[in-house]
Formats: C-alpha cells, structure tokens, sequence
C-alpha cells in the first residue's frame, strides 16, 4: 500500500474582498519532495483554472520558486495566481512584511520578478507584481486566418476585417491571441464555437 501523506493547501479568491467571488487559485505552499506526476495529478484533482505549488527559491534574491498548473498542464507564469500565493504566504507569515509597503522577488517559470504586498495596520491589503514586457508574435494576416477566428468566435465577417488592426498573438510569460472587434455590441454577441 502506498504511504499516505497530507499536504495543506489554501484557496484564495484573488480580485475580490468577497468569499466565493473574485478568481480563485490553489496554494500549496510546501511542495518540496513532490514529482511532477504528482503536481499534475494533484491541480488535475483541485480542478480550478490554476493551482500553485511552493518551493525554496533557486534564485538567492528570490522570495518563493512558484510552479503553476492547470488542470492539464504546467504553465510558464499567470498574474492572479502570483497575486493570491503571495497573499496567502503573507499571512502563513513565511515572507517577512513591513507596514507599508514590502518589496520582494518571486522566481517562475520564466525568471524572477518583483512583488510588492502592501500592509495597512498589520494587515495585507493588496499584492502587486510586475510581468516581462510584452513580447509581439506573429500576427494573423491572411484573411481565411481572420475569417477562422471570427466563426470561432460567432463574429460576421465584419466584425473583425474591418477594424484597421491586426490579430496579435501577445505573451508576457502565456501566449495569448488578442482579437481587435470594431464594436462593444460585437463583442457582446461573441458565442465562441469550441469545434
């Protein structure tokens, strides 16, 4: 029989000062001695959009090594799960804080960035972070591409010609296709078609 172990976790709901509202993520904040096996099984089984496993940083300067899964993968970096791990290590009280405002470094996927968690009278009243600067991938350009984009989409045809801007994959640590529509009632018409 395998040997069980017991591992504490922590969901916090990061953009919000409401339970149950806002993004939440997973924490697992002492993930030394894990396989990744067992990180992808483990976020498969917490099943939200990211769960975040704790190490002892590589990286001297660094806080925190952080490791990001989602359901079905390892991903490179993500903002709000960043957010509530270091909201969450704030008040497990494992980074030191001052009042005010505490500078510190997390170490991801992609290298080391910076954090601030902001404190008003003991208490952790917001976590900011900085990301790479953005990296511009190829854009889209031949137009049966930006056709298959807005059927995906459910968009008519205008609804993305038209609009002087190119489809632009953008990543500031995950790739994402950013989709200029020429009107606000196009994009609340948006029904996307996953097939």
């Amino acid at each position: 029989m395998a040997e069980q172990r017991t591992l504490k976790f922590y969901q916090a709901d990061v953009f919000t000062a409401q339970p149950f509202g806002g993004n939440p993520v997973a924490v697992f904040p002492e993930a030394d001695g894990l396989t990744d096996d067992e990180l992808q099984q483990i976020a498969r089984e917490m099943n939200l959009s990211e769960t975040v496993f704790v190490f002892q940083p590589t990286d001297p300067t660094a806080a925190a090594r952080l490791r990001i899964f989602t359901p079905t993968q390892e991903i490179p970096f993500a903002g709000h799960p960043v957010l509530g791990t270091f909201y969450v290590l704030a008040h497990l009280k494992r980074i030191a804080l001052n009042e005010g405002v505490t500078c510190l470094f997390q170490e991801c996927n992609i290298g080391v960035f910076p954090i601030e968690v902001h404190c008003e009278q003991a208490r952790v009243v917001r976590v900011v972070m900085s990301q790479p600067k953005p990296e511009f991938l190829d854009p889209i350009e031949t137009v049966d591409e930006v056709y298959s984009v807005g059927r995906a989409l459910g968009l008519p045809k205008p609804g993305v010609v038209e609009t002087n801007w190119e489809l632009q994959v953008v990543s500031t640590g995950l790739p994402v296709l950013i989709v200029p529509v020429r009107t606000l009632t196009a994009v609340r018409s948006i029904i996307p078609d996953a097939s």
